[in-house]
């Protein structure tokens, strides 16, 4: 069952704890199908690692954030959750839970990013890097440095 939280505004967050749980357990055909290991990195971000990358699902209070970075380039990684969502289309958003509540809005956003990166991006799950330079020359490029992920994080495991 996942925790909700209520902060000191009123508003709801769903428990740190259960968001994790809740990013493992929807990705987990993404992580069986593309053989990724599976890494916590805090109590609110998850590493999806292959051979040679890693995909971070950070989650926030009302969403979620989605980094990339090739075992190369670590520490440093791409914000790219915009990037992949603008090709995310009504087939990636079919179904989904109803209500506004952070619990729910997390949860589908997801859902919502699973299905995308399977449908739309596949190329990126299975480790092509060549879209790295389209989304360079997009408006959505960002790169950021992220100290606790680092190459040790290839030697995660399920």
């Amino acid at each position: 069952m996942q925790k909700v939280i209520q902060g000191s505004t009123g508003r709801e967050y769903m428990h740190k704890e259960c968001a994790v749980e809740t990013t493992i357990d929807i990705f987990e055909d993404i992580v069986e199908t593309y053989n990724l290991k599976t890494k916590i990195i805090s109590e609110n971000e998850v590493a999806f690692v292959s051979s040679n990358y890693v995909l971070v699902i950070f989650i926030e209070h009302f969403g979620i954030s989605i980094s990339y970075s090739t075992k190369e380039e670590l520490p440093d990684m791409y914000y790219c959750d915009d990037f992949f969502a603008e090709a995310y289309d009504d087939e990636d958003r079919k179904g989904l839970e109803a209500g506004e509540d952070a619990k729910t809005r997390i949860r589908n956003e997801l859902i919502v990013a699973s299905r995308g990166l399977v449908s739309k991006w596949e190329n990126v799950l299975k480790g092509d890097t060549t879209w790295i330079e389209d989304f360079k020359k997009s408006m959505w490029y960002s790169k950021h440095s992220q100290p606790q992920v680092d190459s040790s994080i290839f030697k995660a495991s399920n």
